[in-house]
């Protein structure tokens, strides 16, 4: 057995970032830890009715204008 863990490959890097299409395709909307938004779908655009362009870098909390902040977990 080998002390270094798996790296990712080029295969598992398009698997992540297909699971990462889909997912943002179905109404997701992804942020970085800072809770930046990082994707913002086309079905998020309708939904919100922002387009993402204007949605790219902005805290997702500050954009939907939420009361509480969220959660870290």
């Amino acid at each position: 057995m080998p002390d270094n863990p798996p790296t990712a490959t080029p295969a598992t890097a398009e698997v992540v970032e297909e699971l990462l299409r889909q997912l943002v395709d179905a109404r997701f909307v992804l942020t970085d830890r800072e809770g930046s938004v990082t994707r913002w779908s086309r079905p998020a655009e309708e939904l919100f009715g922002w387009p993402s362009g204007r949605i790219l870098g902005r805290p997702l909390g500050e954009t939907l204008a939420l009361s509480d902040p969220i959660p870290e977990r």
